[in-house]
């Protein structure tokens, strides 16, 4: 897996942002998971839960500093390529985003614990409509891509599905659609878990195939929802992976730009 893949799983897994991107580099500048669980407990939640700069975003800037921070004090370094690259890091989690601050990423005051609560209630910060695993995820990726580390887009492989031999990236979706079809997609569908493919199914890959091809990406999810009557829960159960890693894939979009 990328270092996306990680942080996400770890993330997913029970850790907070900041401890599941931190933890994804720490090894590679001698830092522990444990002592980097530790650096980045009290950052989750926009520091401590007081709704601030974004958790995953505090933890890849640690990572920045693990690699371009400042180790000697004689004259002969500075810290000001670090934070040139916490520069770069936060533009362009901002146009991905719109924000690094935590409270408007989530829409609300996490301080707020009536707020809070009701997030809670409604799946959490790891259910499929949050906005925090997509917060990791891109603060890993772009991290890497800031390392001049290769991203899961850029490593590839060849994979045989429908019987012809694709170019996948690592996390599996294919780098040449015009050699998608209906035998390419249950392939992709099994390893989703979303086979047998049943007519709902198809109505969902055939509207993003559809908008794919005329606009050159993705429909945003509530798009998807509007025009296939499906809602989010439905989609979940059609393609357990999700809208992006799922539907997305299985209709045999290079990369799913704007399904989220």
């Amino acid at each position: 897996m990328g270092k996306a893949d990680d942080a996400l799983d770890t993330f997913m897994g029970g850790f907070n942002c900041s401890q599941a991107v931190l933890s994804a580099f720490s090894a590679d500048y001698g830092l522990d998971p444990v002592m980097a669980y530790r650096v980045g407990a009290a950052f989750g939640g926009g520091i401590g839960h007081l709704g601030e700069t974004c958790g995953a975003v505090t933890g890849a800037v640690i990572v920045i500093g693990l690699r371009y921070g400042m180790t000697v004090n004689d004259g002969s370094q500075s810290n000001r390529q670090a934070y040139d690259k916490v520069l770069q890091l936060a533009a362009e989690f901002r146009e991905r985003n719109g924000t690094i601050k935590c409270r408007e990423l989530l829409g609300f005051d996490i301080e707020d614990r009536e707020a809070y609560h009701a997030a809670l209630k409604k799946g959490g910060f790891r259910a499929p409509q949050a906005v925090c695993p997509k917060a990791v995820r891109d603060a890993a990726e772009i991290v890497a891509s800031i390392l001049g580390l290769k991203t899961d887009e850029e490593e590839t492989s060849v994979a045989t599905l429908g019987g012809h031999e694709i170019t996948v990236n690592r996390n599996g979706f294919i780098q040449e659609p015009e050699k998608w079809d209906r035998g390419v997609a249950e392939d992709i569908a099994r390893a989703e878990g979303a086979y047998p493919m049943t007519e709902d199914h198809w109505k969902v890959v055939d509207y993003i195939r559809d908008c794919y091809e005329k606009f050159g990406v993705a429909p945003p999810i509530k798009i998807i929802t509007k025009r296939t009557g499906y809602d989010l829960d439905t989609i979940y159960k059609l393609f357990p992976r999700g809208p992006a890693k799922g539907a997305c894939k299985v209709a045999g979009l290079p990369k799913p730009t704007g399904c989220v």
